[in-house]
Formats: C-alpha cells, sequence, structure tokens
C-alpha cells in the first residue's frame, strides 16, 4: 500500500495470510511501541516483549506527527502512526509495503 493513499481512520491489516502485526519497544526512552509486521513462523515471536495472544489483525490508522503533537525529536524514523492494542505505536516505514486496507 502507498502512504498517499492512507486516510484518518483506515483499517489495516497485513497483506498476506502468513504474516502478523509484531510490536516491541523501540528504545529505553521512548515509550512508544514500533509495529512491524513479521511471518507467523518467525524467530522474532518468541521474543519475550511480545504481547501474548493479543495479535490483531487490524489496526487503525491515527494520523502524522503533525496530526498527533509529537515533537520532531521523538520518534525521528517515524513519521505515521497506528493505534495498536489500545495503544499509539509508530510504524516501521519498511511495513507499509506489506498492509493493505481492510
Amino acid at each position: 500500500m502507498k502512504v498517499k493513499d492512507l486516510e484518518i481512520g483506515m483499517l489495516l491489516q497485513p497483506a498476506g495470510n502468513e504474516e502478523i502485526f509484531y510490536e516491541f519497544l523501540s528504545g529505553d526512552k521512548m515509550p512508544y511501541i514500533k509495529v512491524m509486521i513479521q511471518r507467523k513462523r518467525s524467530r522474532w515471536n518468541v521474543r519475550p516483549r511480545k504481547v501474548k495472544n493479543k495479535t490483531p489483525r487490524q489496526i487503525m490508522y491515527i494520523g502524522t506527527k503533525k496530526d498527533l503533537n509529537i515533537p520532531h525529536c521523538d520518534m525521528s524514523w517515524a513519521n505515521r502512526f497506528v493505534l495498536y492494542n489500545d495503544h499509539i505505536s509508530a510504524v516501521d516505514p519498511s511495513a507499509w509495503r506489506r498492509m493493505k486496507p481492510a
């Protein structure tokens, strides 16, 4: 999917059947969660920071840093954010190509 096609409130899901959303802490000082898409049988699925039994099949796009008033110094690697398990999460820029509208 192309990021120019995103609209606030759009529901997204992984493009493939063998893929899931995966979250992990992106750093010590940053309270945000980085959302990536991994294959179900990936070695990343056994990491201790994974939220157990709460891997949603859909996430909601909620906007950019400017829309959410997030300072530029926080999460300098990400500009777009989603609602994931009831909290705001940054999205890895390379993950957008592996998502599709729900």
